[in-house]
C-alpha cells in the first residue's frame, strides 16, 4: 500500500497527542501558591515539566494558524496561475514578455507572498518546538548527564543520551545520525536538516519573495540569485518557490508530529518503568 503523499493541504489532519496522555490528569494548580519547602516531593519539576508542555501546545497551535493561512494563500496562488495562464517556472525575468509580469502581478503576486509569509512563520514556530523538545528532555536527563540547558539542542543532545534505549526510536524518526568520529549529525537531506536551514535563511532576510542585497527577482521564474559577499566571493543562493515553501511546511510539520508523538510514548513508558 502506498504511503499517503503528505502536502500542505492535507498536513493538518495530523495531530500531536495530548500531553496529559504522559502527565495525567493531575491539576497542579492548587500547589502554585504553596511555597516550595512545603510542597510535595517531586512537585517541584512536575510543575516545571507541565509549563514545558503548555509551551508545546501553545506553539504548536500557532504552528498549525500559520500552516492553515499557507495553505489557503497557496490554493489561492495556484488557482491563480491555472486561471491566467502563468507559469510556475520558464524563462528568465528578462525575457517574459510584459503582458505576463503585469498578470502575475495583478493575479498572483499577494498570495505567493502570503504563502510564503505565513511558511515562513511556521518554519520559524517548528524550529522553537524543536527547542522545546530538548528542554523535555534535558528535564528528565539532563541532571543524571550533567547536561547543561544550553547544550539541550539538536543534535548535540544524542551524544548525551546513546546508551537511552527508550529514545532510539526518537531519534531515529528524527533523523539524528551518528558519524564516523561518533559525533551526532543531521544529513543534509534530512527534513530537520532542511527545516533549521531555511529557518536560518528566512531570518537573514533571505526569504525568496523580492529583493534580496537590493537586487529585485521573481521566484517563479528565477531559480538563484547571485552576490559578492564583502571579501569579493561570489554566492549564489537558491530562490525558494512558493511550492518549495508549502513543501517545507507540509514535511516539517508531518516530521514533527510524528517525532513527537514518538517522543510522549517513550516517556510514557520510562514513568511506567519507573513506577
Amino acid at each position: 500500500m502506498r504511503k499517503k503523499r503528505i502536502t500542505i493541504d492535507n498536513v493538518l489532519n495530523y495531530n500531536v497527542r495530548d500531553f496529559r496522555e504522559v502527565l495525567g490528569d493531575r491539576d497542579y494548580q492548587e500547589y502554585e501558591a504553596v511555597p516550595v519547602v512545603e510542597r510535595p516531593s517531586g512537585i517541584e519539576g512536575d510543575l516545571v515539566l507541565q509549563v514545558f508542555f503548555s509551551d508545546i501546545g501553545l506553539i504548536h497551535e500557532e504552528a498549525r494558524k500559520f500552516i492553515m493561512g499557507a495553505r489557503n494563500a497557496y490554493s489561492r496562488y495556484s488557482s491563480a496561475l491555472i486561471k491566467h495562464g502563468l507559469k510556475r517556472r520558464g524563462v528568465r525575468v528578462s525575457e517574459v514578455r510584459e503582458a505576463d509580469r503585469d498578470r502575475y502581478k495583478r493575479y498572483a503576486e499577494s498570495h505567493k507572498i502570503k504563502t510564503i509569509m505565513n511558511c515562513r512563520h511556521a518554519v520559524s514556530e517548528l524550529c522553537t518546538l524543536w527547542d522545546n523538545l530538548g528542554e523535555i528532555l534535558w528535564l528528565y536527563y539532563g541532571l543524571d548527564y550533567e547536561i547543561k540547558f544550553r547544550d539541550a539542542r539538536f543534535p548535540g543532545l544524542f551524544d548525551y543520551l546513546t546508551d537511552k534505549k527508550e529514545l532510539f526510536g526518537f531519534f531515529s524518526r528524527s533523523g539524528v545520525r551518528r558519524g564516523s568520529r561518533g559525533k551526532s549529525y543531521l544529513p543534509e537531506d534530512g527534513v530537520l536538516h532542511n527545516l533549521l536551514q531555511w529557518r536560518n535563511t528566512a531570518r537573514h532576510g533571505f526569504i525568496g519573495i523580492s529583493r534580496t542585497y537590493g537586487l529585485n527577482f521573481s521566484t517563479i521564474w528565477e531559480r538563484y540569485i547571485e552576490f559578492e559577499d564583502g571579501g569579493g566571493v561570489r554566492k549564489r543562493i537558491k530562490v525558494m518557490t512558493p511550492d518549495e515553501w508549502a513543501d517545507l511546511t507540509a514535511r516539517s510539520y508531518h516530521h514533527f508530529v510524528i517525532c513527537y508523538n514518538s517522543l510522549l510514548g517513550a516517556i510514557k513508558n520510562k514513568e511506567s518503568e519507573d513506577t
